[in-house]
């Protein structure tokens, strides 16, 4: 059962080409956190973030959001840790499997592959790197999500 989902900003929420909110963002964001499932945004620190996430109406998703130079096993991990969820009942929903999907698998949470936009065809270098599921829409993480 996933109780947390991690997420990605830039190109998993987010479509920084077109300045907009991935289709169906909101309402799949809506349904999870209806269904009892704590969000958190995981994202790189870049100027003016904090007002974009703010601007877009992102904020009452999450439970927390971070903003750090450099994702991390270790980030991934205290977010476990204080949320008091085993690394197994943790998504991590992310487009890059260099990024988000390998610090997921390194941490034994459910690696969720975003195939979408400019890092589409990106292919696993590693095992490491081979997520759990992939979807194309957001709105497929429901079937992975809420069951």
């Amino acid at each position: 059962m996933i109780r947390i989902i991690i997420f990605d900003f830039n190109r998993t929420l987010y479509n920084p080409e077109v300045d907009r909110l991935i289709p169906e963002a909101k309402r799949v964001l809506k349904t999870l956190q209806r269904r009892g499932v704590r969000l958190f945004l995981v994202s790189r620190q870049e100027p003016l973030r904090t007002n974009r996430i703010q601007a877009l109406g992102l904020v009452p998703y999450f439970q927390n959001i971070y903003l750090t130079s450099q994702k991390s096993r270790k980030l991934f991990r205290r977010i476990a840790n204080e949320s008091e969820t085993a690394p197994t009942e943790i998504a991590v929903v992310g487009d890059r499997v260099s990024d988000e999907i390998r610090l997921a698998n390194l941490e034994g949470m459910i690696s969720i592959h975003f195939k979408r936009g400019l890092f589409a065809e990106e292919l696993p270098a590693t095992a490491l790197e081979e997520p759990l599921y992939t979807i194309t829409t957001l709105r497929e993480l429901l079937q992975i999500a809420v069951r």
